[in-house]
């Protein structure tokens, strides 16, 4: 398949091309709140006029404007815009915690949050945050692709630039590169059960006219050494936010871990091992923020 996005570049304008016309990232945001809105009414057979939304607690003054923007688009009163890892912070229950200071890390599908968050007389405070609006999951699939596939498939196959020809918009293999990024992502969600997984390259012919059919087999260690100038980068973040604020790790209760990029075995440890401090996951990663 062809991706159903195209980005025009316009002067004061970002668009998206989409199968229905030109949308702005505004518009297309709105039409998923629109069909959230519905199937909430559905579900509880009454009319939804405001919500609460999640954003990343590192959006900026503009991305959340162009929130609230999507949401009143799609009908949507905004009752608050409210942080992703203070919202964790809540499903977890520390606002009903002992007495201390938490650190929230978020690293979910595309983004990055850790925040610090102070209980105190039964008050929660959130002391600091940082993070990176363009890491999560999504970026390791990317780098799955990336670093270990298209490079094993050029040892066997010959291939002048494959990794332009998938990747470019108008390259002949792109829909190819969709399909990859599908199959690594789910061998990257195997490789937090077991310790290898395979992903099947096929449907496409070298340069030689040579049918490329093959089965490449990652390794979670080879996972956790892609990943693990990423996860220190945000392991750095944690030691800014607590350096701004005169802490040291040992000044934590834990380390709350959500976002569905946390369920990976080496992101856990290595917060652990670095921090020398629990990775706590007792909350189910990918709905946390939600509840």
């Amino acid at each position: 398949f062809r991706s159903p996005y195209e980005f025009i570049d316009e002067p004061g304008m970002v668009k998206l091309r989409t199968v229905a016309g030109d949308k702005t990232p505004v518009e297309i945001s709105a039409q998923i709140l629109a069909r959230l809105r519905q199937l909430a009414e559905d579900s509880v057979q009454d009319e939804i006029v405001g919500a609460v939304i999640t954003v990343p607690a590192y959006f900026d003054d503009a991305q959340r404007q162009a929130t609230k923007d999507a949401a009143q688009l799609a009908g949507l009163k905004v009752l608050r815009l409210l942080n992703e890892p203070t919202a964790a912070a809540i499903a977890y229950g520390l606002d009903n915690a002992s007495e201390g200071i938490y650190a929230v890390y978020d690293l979910g599908g595309g983004t990055f949050d850790v925040a610090l968050i102070k209980i105190k007389d039964g008050e929660m405070k959130v002391l600091d945050h940082e993070g990176d609006n363009f890491l999560g999951g999504a970026d390791f699939d990317n780098m799955i692709v990336e670093k270990l596939v298209i490079p094993k498939i050029c040892e066997k196959f010959n291939f002048s630039n494959l990794e332009d020809d998938m990747k470019s918009a108008s390259g002949k293999l792109n829909a190819k590169y969709y399909v990859l990024l599908r199959r690594a992502e789910e061998a990257k969600i195997t490789l937090s059960s077991k310790t290898s997984a395979e992903i099947v390259v096929d449907g496409f012919e070298d340069e030689d006219g040579n049918e490329v059919d093959m089965e490449i087999v990652i390794t979670r260690s080879e996972l956790n050494e892609l990943i693990r100038p990423n996860i220190d980068g945000t392991i750095e973040m944690i030691k800014q936010i607590l350096t701004r604020n005169s802490l040291k790790p040992i000044d934590l209760q834990f380390t709350l871990m959500v976002g569905g990029s946390t369920y990976i075995p080496y992101v856990r440890s290595r917060v652990e091992e670095v921090l020398q401090i629990p990775a706590n996951c007792e909350l189910d990663p990918t709905t946390a923020v939600a509840i």
